[in-house]
């Protein structure tokens, strides 16, 4: 059984380990102690061993102060250590803000109590919300707990083996030739041709905003898609599968390049926005989606044409699988 004990001006929990041997573990420095005795009471030996540095930090870190912390300081960057999209960033604070006003109504205090049950839980208070945003929520969460846990803040992830929702199955949707023929048709430069080689080749938008001239080799009608880190001022992500990838060019696509090469409008990227400036995803959805509105085209993106690339594919007979889509 642990006890508390004083060593000049500091408090320590004195322990016996697993193997049944004695411990001591100092508390901290401003720790008092009505904390040291909480710690020696709620606190296994097990739980003592893990918190290898003055666990009273675990008592004065709430899980609400925890949780700020992840979202203030943690999830501006992806879990490969680059920055990420002011969208994205957005929404997954959006999520942990829904987390932080679920733990202080249950009046959950430390990150102890704060358990898999919990978690459970809060998403079933989520029930009403999209299959897509709760399984944003648990993947956001799923982080938190990893990261808590290379902080010593908990002892145990007890998200790590917890599935979340299947995604909702919705038909598959693209473009038909006609609404095809119809926004290229409405589209003003340069977006004509951005859309018509977004629907050639089937390229993420990140991917083609990011296209330079080095990556298309002539001789054999090759481009290679570069990974690129997220270039958060442009809002611009770079290659999404994180390996390079290398596509052939067909006629029409070849064609789109030469036009562009020949215009000299930069010596560096092939596609530019509007004003001569590096494109971004904003320019290419904004412009879509006022010539969608003209045409009342519904339930679609800029991403439809990489969807309308894939099915055209597969209408002639070609495994979207062995292509990587």
């Amino acid at each position: 059984m642990a006890k508390v004990v004083k060593r000049g001006k500091y408090y320590y929990i004195k322990y016996k380990d697993v193997d049944g041997k004695w411990k001591r573990k100092a508390v901290g420095r401003n720790a008092t102690k009505a904390e040291a005795e909480y710690l020696a009471k709620e606190y296994s030996a097990k739980e003592l061993n893990y918190h290898h540095s003055a666990p009273v930090r675990i008592i004065s870190t709430t899980v609400e102060k925890t949780l700020v912390t992840f979202r203030d300081e943690e999830l501006k960057r992806s879990p490969v250590g680059i920055e990420k999209q002011e969208s994205s960033i957005n929404r997954e604070k959006a999520a942990l803000n829904n987390v932080i006003k679920f733990v202080k109504k249950q009046n959950i205090v430390q990150m102890k109590h704060f358990t898999r049950s919990t978690v459970a839980d809060y998403m079933d208070s989520r029930a009403e919300m999209a299959r897509r945003t709760r399984r944003e929520e648990l993947r956001v969460l799923k982080r938190f707990f990893k990261w808590a846990k290379k902080k010593h803040l908990v002892s145990e992830n007890p998200l790590e083996d917890l599935r979340a929702p299947k995604p909702e199955k919705k038909p598959l949707r693209y473009y038909t030739n006609d609404e095809l023929d119809a926004i290229i048709s409405k589209a003003k430069a340069p977006y004509d041709r951005i859309f018509e080689f977004l629907y050639l080749t089937g390229l993420r938008t990140g991917e083609l905003a990011n296209l330079e001239w080095r990556d298309y080799n002539w001789e054999n009608r090759v481009l290679t898609i570069r990974v690129v880190s997220a270039d958060k001022k442009a809002r611009t992500p770079g290659n999404k599968t994180k390996r390079v990838e290398t596509i052939p060019i067909n006629d029409d696509a070849h064609t789109i390049l030469e036009q562009r090469k020949a215009s000299g409008d930069s010596n560096r990227f092939i596609f530019l926005n509007a004003e001569g400036n590096r494109l971004d995803n904003e320019n290419m959805y904004r412009n879509l989606k006022r010539i969608l509105t003209k045409l009342e085209i519904a339930d679609a993106c800029v991403h439809t044409f990489r969807h309308t690339f894939a099915s055209h594919l597969v209408i002639k007979g070609v495994s979207i699988i062995s292509c990587g889509i």
